[in-house]
């Protein structure tokens, strides 16, 4: 009995360290939760904004053009279609083809185009919170930058305004330069052959929604630069001097 006594501290030290280890990760997560809840109070009165300006171009050329006529405008760039008429304005092929599988799913509904804009938002916020935290590995930055992205008023329109869709653009460019990270600083060749495909990935549907999302690339390459290569390029630099 005394020895069952005594072996009980060291398992119930165990129990409570482990509980707060738990307690310690679901509280990295806090600026996600919160993040989410604020755009979601500030966000709640523009789901049943009505459609408006390109949204009725976008919905109607999706009701009338059979898939192959709408593949073919959406997909070929800089095509001048009489219905779907601002493909010739910008070459966004996921973005377009995107109203063409929502249309016959919500129709003239405003509601559901809303909450998957409001969905896209919360996606951004999660990236922008695991890109924050993976650069700087600061806590305080990753608050900082999950809340100002998730109430600042920029944002508006990504999910008020239903043509706003190509706002999906964001969270799949922030995902390529997280993978893209993860890629340069892991150590194992295999794995970093899967993320740099991972990265590909996600650019190209990044692109799709909207080309300027390419501008991601720069980012990438800048931190690539400035931080794991930055001793190789100051060498560079230095023997370039000399």
């Amino acid at each position: 009995m005394a020895s069952q006594t005594a072996a009980e501290p060291p398992a119930a030290h165990e129990e409570s360290a482990f509980a707060g280890r738990r307690l310690s990760g679901l509280l990295r997560f806090l600026p996600v939760v919160i993040g989410c809840l604020a755009a979601t109070l500030l966000y709640w009165p523009a789901l049943d904004a009505p459609f408006y300006a390109d949204d009725y171009i976008y919905l109607r050329a999706a009701s009338l053009l059979s898939w192959p006529d709408y593949l073919h405008a959406a997909v070929v760039p800089y095509t001048s279609d009489p219905v779907l008429l601002l493909t010739n304005n910008f070459w966004r092929p996921l973005y377009f083809l995107s109203f063409k599988a929502l249309e016959p799913a919500f129709g003239d509904n405003v509601a559901p185009y809303h909450l998957l804009l409001l969905g896209i938002h919360f996606a951004g916020i999660v990236t922008v919170w695991a890109l924050a935290m993976r650069l700087s590995g600061k806590a305080l930055a990753a608050w900082v930058a999950t809340l100002v992205f998730a109430v600042h008023p920029a944002g508006v329109e990504s999910v008020a305004w239903v043509s706003g869709l190509n706002s999906a653009a964001l969270p799949c460019a922030l995902g390529a330069w997280l993978a893209f990270v993860a890629a340069v600083e892991s150590p194992d060749a295999a794995r970093r052959r899967w993320l740099a495909a991972l990265c590909l990935g996600l650019l190209a549907l990044a692109v799709g929604f909207r080309e300027t999302a390419i501008i991601v690339v720069i980012a990438m390459g800048a931190w690539y630069l400035l931080v794991p290569a930055r001793t190789r390029v100051r060498h560079t630099v230095d023997r370039g001097v000399r």
